[in-house]
């Protein structure tokens, strides 16, 4: 059955109070997070306004991070064909974001330090306004290496930053061993570039697409294990729409 103890230990949440009344607020306003928090609004109300709230709540969810128009068929749906990290704000959005400014910036001549400050900077300001989830963070510390990487005319290993950036998780809250999103960001991390791209090494496929099949085979054999462990079911045709 679901641990709740356990669930919210892995995100730093210690207890919980029931039939509370809020006497008072204290404290200044955050007005980073604050503006952030309304630029997120403003983008929900566009969505809101250009679509359906079904396709909003997809939208919101793949990019924003917030699933609270999400409706739970769909969401559960997306679950039972394991292609549900769709939905989740990861390394796509960040290499996406993050490398179209990166070489903006290079190609109008900023220095590797500089453009790597700025691009950094505001993936970090995106991955804080889609609330900074596990996968986020995994993210954002792989891309900061990358970038780090730049500036100082070395090669960027990944397996090298992917092990950096659970190290570094880990060790601000070790109890995300037991958090499904962590592993499952980790696991299907390594399963691209320690298993799929192997496999494409080793197997020389010539075709794209073939390597799209090695690669997602490689994600499928690294997190089938915890889609088991986790929602007690495998999805058949997983690695066909992934």
């Amino acid at each position: 059955n679901f641990d709740e103890r356990a669930y919210y230990q892995t995100l730093n949440v210690d207890f919980k109070v029931k039939n509370v009344t809020i006497l008072g607020a204290y404290g200044k306003e955050n007005r980073v997070k604050q503006g952030l928090f309304e630029v997120r609004e403003h983008l929900k109300k566009i969505f809101l306004s250009c679509m359906g709230e079904k396709e909003a709540g997809v939208l919101t969810g793949m990019l924003l991070g917030d699933k609270s128009l999400l409706e739970k068929d769909l969401k559960n749906m997306y679950q039972r064909n394991g292609f549900s990290h769709v939905l989740c704000v990861s390394g796509l959005h960040i290499s996406v974001i993050g490398m179209t400014i990166y070489r903006f910036l290079r190609k109008r001549g900023i220095s590797y330090a500089f453009s790597g400050i700025g691009s950094g900077m505001l993936v970090i300001l995106f991955a804080e306004m889609s609330g900074f989830g596990v996968s986020t963070k995994r993210a954002v510390l792989m891309f900061c290496l990358m970038l780090w990487a730049n500036c100082l005319g070395r090669a960027y290993d990944s397996l090298t930053a992917l092990a950096v950036a659970a190290f570094l998780l880990l060790l601000e809250n070790p109890k995300l061993l037991q958090h499904a999103g962590f592993l499952f960001s980790f696991f299907a991390v390594f399963g691209v570039i320690g298993i799929g791209l192997n496999l494409i090494k080793w197997i020389k496929p010539g075709h794209k697409w073939m390597e799209s099949i090695l690669v997602s085979l490689g994600i499928q054999l690294m997190t089938l294990p915890l889609t088991r462990l986790f929602y007690y079911e495998i999805p058949l045709y997983g690695m066909l729409l992934n």
